[in-house]
Parts: structure tokens; sequence; C-alpha cells
């Protein structure tokens, strides 16, 4: 590996992660250090590592780059850097652009990174672009432009005085809106004279420029050029349109005014233009020196050498055209194209080589008709000179000018020059200026350009429902003075002193020489618009040694801040749900706590008193019973959280079939009938309804009417009454609407709790309390399960008086009993199980054991295999048709129920592959049986299973061998 000097050569971390390829690469690379402040600011860079080419590029031997500090030994360009730098090293961006690099004249592609520790980045150069850098040498127009680009922010402010009215127009509307106004403007008349409905029209302002303000003999048709026809006439043949005139001089004395409109946007229904306005008299009394000096040159006809290189200083080409015989005599010229022509020629064919050559071909149309000979006389006859703008071929902007050097008797144009002079650098800074203006209005009702060292301030963009107005002359435009008025007068009470800080002109200097922009938020009195939440944004535009010139935007943030506010409570309120929720789960566990511990007491205590009293049979009896109901309780309660899960997780659908409402109806009623009576409760049933046979899921509306009456019966003392009714009425063509109404003038509910009533994990009180087991999970379930099926549940309740429900649910009528209940095939015979032997594959000891004992009761013969790969062994191990039936667990170690009975299906010998598999699992829910039927089980019996139930399974699945 290439040893890289200097003084970090000690460190090891860069050589591992980069590789000797890198330091040996023909790319610039190097790594940047870059420091920061006890704040955790960026104060300074250097060159941690650089390899050969870095070096090479920056001109300086590789020993004295290293450790060395980057602003200090690149003082014009180091400091632009260490944000970038900055960026990359602490909060990890990968940042990729061009630029012009000042120190070796070239246009180069800047790839920055992480290095991977913090504190440090890696950067390399590429892409250098020979013919960018060859006309980018010092001198050339491109080397010009690009330095332009790069002092964007000094063009803008110099653009933002050079017009003292912006407005933006609909033509098509009739509307004007000001942007940019200045105080000594003419537009300031035309404020203080319009009454206010017509301020806003476009229309009324040209007519009142026309009639007050503008000079008649020298401004031609000005309506009729400026008018909202004349000028959408002008505008649809090209995107821009520049007007001169001659007013009455306004409050600083101007008289000649340039009025520019632009093409933003234009469709059927509008015609929007932005229109800038700025004074020329300093330019119309520069033209008219130059013209003087033309004119007295050539009246005596003297075209000395020493007046046309003067002359060719401002203008790169001028010709003298004769209009009676039509020639064009070349005087001076700068650049290849117009050399190239010859000196004298016809006037109509210098001009056609003038679009052929150096016009750009989107302005040869607007061009041809400015150099048409043929209408120059007429356009002359009113107007000493004549002017407009065009791009080159080149792509810079060039403004070409005819002068009337003398007229006939008749006072006919007869030889003109024409003229033509660079405008690059302003009409960059015009169009630069629009676009920053435009994307700034956008957001910032208020604009400032500030000096901070010179105090001063000067408002470039204010609207009328700002807190702007004339307040900048209360404060006689400095800039100090205005910070203290507004933290006096704008800013709350409360932050003024911070503010006051934040917004001080050393402290907006400080920030802004580390991070080039700064942003403050404020709370201010509300503006005329009501708005009182502000960023007041800073960037700095330049700085030398007396100067700090910075832009200050003001934008209107109640939008944002009244956005933050509402997600905060959206936060806020879903914190309270969640702390809600899990506070009712807590309450439910910890009430439920009894209600679980009961059954395990009660399961534990009695099979210790069944190992006590073994020998007598009828405490075995009445304990085993005992067990078995405390078992079905737990079991009740893991079915009920199982389902609810189901439901939530939108895992529980609707399985309809046709039902007998009648028998559903009759079956319920019967399963409470008993338990009404034991606990001496008054229980009438009612079924009112012509339609006995619907479409429904009879397990879920089952289930629905179990909790409902379970409830009634749980809180209706001895003595009391029950009532199950339903009853039904048409709802739509097919549809029939039932509604069950179970009541009783139970305990009740207070009111308080009716609105928790249907959420899970909430009971009114404890099964302590109560005396009442439950596990706040029924009415849930219910709610949940009617809301599945497109029905609708509603209680009322009164503590004392009773509860009812309500529940609505529609159905497809069946059309009658045929469509119930199809013939089914021919009864299966029976099938005795005596003697058939089973594989039973099961991981757990105690369910193997249980399962082996009852199955042996039963008759059969049990083989057990402790998961799938040992039931697939022993099935292959015998011989074929060994065993009968397979009841195989589904989640088993090594390999799962699942995989086991894919791989018998597969198995070649169909005696084998084809033997009967039933999934004895605990995974019971519908999607579990529908996976073991598709996986090629013939049956599921869910777990913990009923023996009698399993025994009609088995014997079923054998029956169909």
């Amino acid at each position: 590996m290439r040893a890289v000097r200097g003084k970090a050569m000690k460190d090891e971390i860069y050589l591992k992660m980069l590789g000797a390829a890198v330091w040996e690469s023909p790319v610039p690379i190097y790594v940047i250090h870059v420091e920061v402040d006890e704040a955790g600011k960026p104060v300074d860079w250097r060159f941690a590592y650089a390899n050969e080419a870095e070096a090479k590029h920056l001109s300086i031997p590789l020993e004295k780059l290293l450790g060395r500090s980057g602003i200090e030994l690149l003082p014009k360009i180091g400091g632009k850097w260490l944000f970038p730098y900055y960026e990359a090293a602490y909060h990890g961006k990968t940042l990729d652009f061009d630029t012009f690099a000042q120190r070796t004249k070239r246009f180069i592609h800047l790839h920055i990174m992480p290095a991977g520790t913090p504190g440090y980045c890696l950067a390399s150069i590429k892409n250098f672009d020979k013919t960018l850098c060859a006309e980018t040498e010092p001198g050339t127009p491109m080397e010009q432009a690009f330095r332009h680009l790069e002092r964007e922010n000094a063009i803008l402010q110099s653009l933002c005085l050079d017009y003292t009215v912006i407005c933006f127009a609909d033509l098509k509307t009739d509307t004007i809106e000001v942007v940019k106004q200045g105080m000594f403007s003419h537009g300031m008349d035309i404020e203080e004279a319009l009454p206010a409905k017509e301020k806003l029209s476009y229309r009324a302002r040209m007519v009142y420029i026309r009639d007050h303000l503008l000079v008649k003999e020298s401004c031609g048709d000005f309506y009729g050029e400026l008018g909202p026809e004349g000028l959408m006439r002008h505008l649809r043949e090209k995107e821009t349109f520049t007007y001169r005139a001659r007013t009455k001089g306004n409050r600083e004395g101007n008289e000649y005014f340039e009025l520019k409109a632009i093409r933003v946007h234009q469709d059927e229904t509008s015609f929007k233009v932005v229109i800038g306005i700025r004074p020329i008299d300093d330019l119309v009394r520069e033209e008219g020196r130059h013209q003087r000096r033309l004119e007295e040159a050539l009246a005596s006809e003297r075209r000395s050498h020493e007046v046309i290189s003067a002359i060719s200083k401002i203008y790169w080409v001028i010709y003298l055209v004769d209009l009676e015989k039509d020639t064009c005599e070349r005087i001076a010229s700068v650049g290849e194209g117009y050399q190239a022509s010859r000196k004298v020629c016809a006037a109509s064919q210098a001009f056609e080589d003038i679009l052929r050559y150096i016009v750009s071909e989107e302005y040869w149309d607007h061009m041809r008709d400015f150099v048409d000979t043929r209408t120059l006389v007429t356009r002359l006859s009113q107007e000493d000179t004549i002017t407009t703008t065009y791009r080159a071929r080149t792509g810079e902007w060039r403004q070409a000018r005819f002068i009337v050097k003398t007229r006939d008797e008749k006072g006919r144009a007869k030889d003109l020059l024409y003229m033509v002079n660079p405008i690059d650098r302003a009409k960059q800074k015009e169009m630069q200026y629009q676009a920053v203006m435009n994307a700034l209005g956008q957001d910032f009702s208020v604009i400032f350009l500030t000096d901070l060292r010179q105090d001063t301030i000067e408002l470039i963009r204010g609207g009328e429902d700002t807190h702007i107005g004339r307040k900048l002359e209360d404060v006689h435009y400095r800039c100090s003075e205005w910070i203290r008025y507004a933290c006096e007068h704008l800013v709350h009470e409360a932050d003024r002193e911070e503010i006051a800080v934040l917004l001080s002109p050393a402290r907006l200097e400080e920030e802004l020489l580390r991070h080039k922009t700064y942003s403050v938020r404020c709370h201010v009195r509300p503006n005329p618009a009501g708005n009182e939440y502000f960023e007041v944004r800073a960037v700095l535009s330049q700085q030398d040694e007396d100067h700090f010139e910075v832009i200050i935007g003001h934008r209107a943030l109640d939008q944002i801040i009244h956005e933050e506010r509402k997600k905060q409570q959206q936060l806020e309120e879903a914190l309270r749900q969640v702390e809600l929720a899990n506070k009712a789960k807590s309450t439910f566990l910890f009430n439920m706590s009894h209600d679980i511990r009961t059954p395990m007491n009660a399961i534990l205590g009695f099979s210790h008193l069944l190992r006590m009293y073994k020998d007598e049979p009828e405490r075995i009896l009445d304990y085993t019973e005992k067990i078995e109901k405390s078992g079905e309780f737990l079991l009740s309660l893991i079915n009920n959280v199982l389902e609810l899960a189901r439901i939530e997780s939108g895992k529980s659908g609707i399985e309809e079939s046709i039902i007998d409402m009648k028998e559903l109806y009759e079956s319920v009623g019967c399963l409470f009938e008993n338990q009404m009576r034991d606990r001496q409760i008054s229980f009438t049933r009612t079924l009112r309804t012509p339609q006995r046979f619907i479409y429904a899921d009879k397990v879920k509306l089952q289930e629905i009417l179990l909790n409902l009456l379970s409830n009634a019966c749980k809180y209706t003392p001895p003595g009391g009454r029950v009532s199950f009714d339903v009853c039904s009425a048409p709802a739509q063509e097919g549809i029939e609407l039932f509604t069950t109404t179970i009541r009783d003038n139970g305990i009740g509910m207070a009111k308080e709790f009716l609105a928790h009533i249907f959420e899970a994990f909430t009971r009114e009180r404890s099964s302590t309390e109560s005396r009442r087991p439950g596990f706040g999970l029924g009415m849930g379930i219910a709610k949940k399960l009617t809301e599945l099926m497109g029905g609708t549940i509603a209680v009322e309740s009164e503590p004392g008086k009773g509860t009812t429900f309500t529940v609505r649910i529609p159905h497809r009528i069946a059309k009658g009993p045929e469509e119930a209940f199809p013939a089914e095939d021919s009864a299966l015979p029976d099938t005795t199980l005596q003697g058939r032997r089973i594989l039973l594959a099961e991981d757990n000891d105690l369910n193997a054991e249980i399962a082996e004992e009852l199955l042996k009761e039963a008759g059969l013969l049990v083989e057990r295999a402790r998961d799938g790969i040992e039931c697939l062994a022993m099935l292959e191990k015998r011989e074929p048709l060994w065993y009968d039936l397979i009841l195989m667990d589904i989640q088993m170690p090594n390999m799962d129920g699942y995989k086991a009975t894919t791989l018998i299906r597969h198995l070649e010998d169909p005696r084998l592959s084809k033997i009967p598999i039933i999934a004895m699992t605990a995974n019971a829910f519908a999607e579990d049986k529908s996976k073991a039927a598709a996986l090629g089980m013939n049956a599921h019996v869910a777990k913990p299973f009923d023996i009698r139930a399993l025994k009609r399974v088995m014997a079923d699945v054998l029956g169909k061998q």
C-alpha cells in the first residue's frame, strides 16, 4: 500500500476503509475533518487525507495540504464548502453538485459522502468538461456569466432597486395587483387618486396614466398599445413587450420610464402578465448623448477612427443604412459573424444575413419585422429611434436600435444608423429578479433588503394586508430602529425580549456568517389579514469590510401552526384512548384474576380430594363433574378471548347456510328453560314471523342469542322475569328484518356504564362484588358479530328495573323446505370401531396419555408417534393397511402435522398415501379446518375433544373408506 504522507499517517482507519487503490486513483479523492464549537456548530475544516490527484488538482504539495485549515488554505472559497462538508460529516447526507472552481478555472462535479466516523466525510472530484473550461478562460463572456450566477444575491439587490413598480395583472378579467411600489413613484399618485373599486382595475389604471401622467406628444397611441386588447395582441406573438414613455415628473423628478410586460399564463378565461416599470432617465440621457455624438460626427461626415472606436465600446455593430438606395455600409463591428459580411451591400441582404447567422431561431419572426426596411419610414415618422431586444445564437442577449441620421424635406427618415450592443448582464439580472421575486412571492408577503453594517433597510415587497404600510418612514429607513419598533409595537409582549435578541443586527450577522441562512418564529399582534404567527428568514446576499447585505423575508405560519396544533391534539387524543384501553384491560385483568383462580382452585383442589377418597365412587363422580365444569368455564374464557381477537383482526367471516329459524329459536329457548326454572325465574318466549327458512350463519347467530340470554339469566334474581321475543318484517325484496328483544327486570345497569357495555374487558362490577362469574367479553362479541352480519344492537337499562337488548339483523329468505333440506345420500352403514388400529401423532405426554386411555376404552388399538418424522417412519415401517387411521396433532416439534400429511399424501404406495387422517388439534378456527382439508386431511376435531364426538367422526371417516 502506498504510504500517505502528512501528520495523519498514524491513523489507519481511513487506509483500511478506502484501500490503496484510492490513493493511486487519477480521480482527486480526499477526507475532510469538520471542526465544531461547543454548541456543535461548524467553524472550520481540514484535510485529513488526500491522494496525489487532489494535491495536483489544487497545485499544493501533499505534505503542505494535510492537516491544514481549509478556510486558511483557500481563503476565497474555503468558507463556502464548510456547510456541505458539515452536512455529510455530522448528518450523514450525501451531496452531488456541479460547480465552477475559481482556483482551477474549471467546471467540476463534486461528490461528498459520510466517511463512517462522525466528524469526517469523503469527497471526490470528477467530470472535468474541457470544452467549458476553454470557454471560461478569464475575460470570456462565459466566465463572466458564471461569475454572475454565483453572485445571484447581489444581482437580486440591484434588480430590486432597478424596478420601482411590479404588478400582476389579468387582462381578460381586468384585474391588477401591485406587488412592489416605490415610495416616490407615480404609483403612489394613482393610489391616492383612484377610487377604491378602480384600484384593482388594469383598464382604469391605464386610462388614468394616459389622461393624467403622460406627455402626449411623445407617447403616440399609448392606450392602443398597452390597453388590455393591445397588450394581449403583442403578448400573443411574443412573451415580452417593452414600451417607453415620457411622463410628468414623479416625486423624484424622473420623467422617462420603461414598461416591460411578460406573459405568464393564458387560457380561455385568463391572460396573466407581470408588469415592471423602471425609470430610464439616466439611460435616455446617455442614449441622447450617444445619439448627439453620432449625429454630430456623421453630420460633419467625419468618421475618424477615434470616434468609431469610442462608439464601438458601447455598440458592437454600427451600420449606416440608406433607405432610398437600399444600401448598408458597415461602420464598425465586433464578432466573427458581422465581420464576415461585406462592408457595403444591399440593406435587405445584410439584415437577412444577420437573421440567418446571428439571431436565434426563436426570434427570427420578431427581428424580421424589426429590420424590415419597407416599414422603417412609417415606424420612424414620429420617433427618432426605435429599439428591440433579441437572443443571439450563442445564447446571449442583444439590443438592436435604429436611429434617424437625416430626414428628407418632407420629414421622412432617409439615412439611418443600425446599432447593436450586448445587454446579457442586464437581461439576466431582469430574468433572475423575476424568477426570485416569483419564488419568494409565493410564500413571503414582506421582503426587506438590509445592510447591517450601514444600518439601512429598504422594503422590496409589502402587501396592503401586512404590518408594514408606511412604517419605514417612521423609523427613517434604519434597520436597527425598525427592529426596535417591531419588537415594541408588533411582537407579542411575552416574546419581546427574546425576539429583540434573536433579531438584533449582531445576532443576525453572527448566525449568517456561520450558516448563510437564519430563521426565527415570532408571535405578533394580528395583521390586517388576521395572521399572527410569522417566520422571519434572513439570507446573506453579500459582504465586504464595510457592508453586510441581507435579504429578510416574512411569511405567515398561521396555517402551519394550526395544522401542528391539530396533529398535536390528535396525538394527545390517540394517547388518551390508548391509556383508557390499557386502563380498561388492566382493570379487566385485575377484576378477572379471582374468576380465573376460582376454577383453577377447584380443579387443583378436587384433584387432590380424588386421591384422598379414591375408594369412594360417589365422591369421585361428584369431584369429577366439578372438575369438568371448572374446565369448561376456563375453556369458555379462552374461546371468548380468541373469538374477540379474530373478529378485531378481520379473520372472522360469515358462513351462511339455510337454517330453520323456528328450530334455532326452540333449541336456544329450551337450553335456558331448565336454568330459568332452577333459578325461579319466569321465562316467556314468542316467535312471530311468516319466514321459517332463512340464510344465516347459524353458529354466530346462536352465539349472540346465548350471550344475551345468559346475561339476562345471570343478572335476574329469583322471582324475576325474562322474555325472549322474535319477530320479522319485510325490509326489501327477498330480505326480512328480524328483531330479537330480550328483556329482564333484573339488577340493571348505571347510565354511566351503558356507554361502555360493548367494550371488551369491561364489567360494571367484578364477579366478587356481583357474586356472578363473567369476563366482560360477551357483550363485545355480541355487538361485533351483529355488525359483522350487517345488523345493529341496542340496550336500555336502569338500576333496579332491568335491562332490554334489541338486536336487528337482515336475512335473505330461502324458498322453502325443499331448498333448506335437499335429498341426502343414503345413510352410511354402522361402522364398529372395535379392534381398529390407530396411529396417534402427539408430542405432549399428558395429552397423549389421555387420548390413549379414552381410545383404548372404546376398543381401539393405539400406537403413538411423538412428531411428524416418527409418524411417517412408523407408517412406512409397518406393512400396508396395518393402521386404519391417523390422529394427527398439528403443532409438533421437528415436523408439524401439516408437513407430515403432505408427505404421506405423496407416498408412492396408494395403500399408504390414502390412509384416513383426522386433525386433532387446538388450532380450532375455520381457517385451520380449511387448511387441513386443503392438505388432504379427512376431518378436523378440536382440542380439548369430547370422546363421543371423536368416535362419531372416526366412525364417519372409516365408514367412507
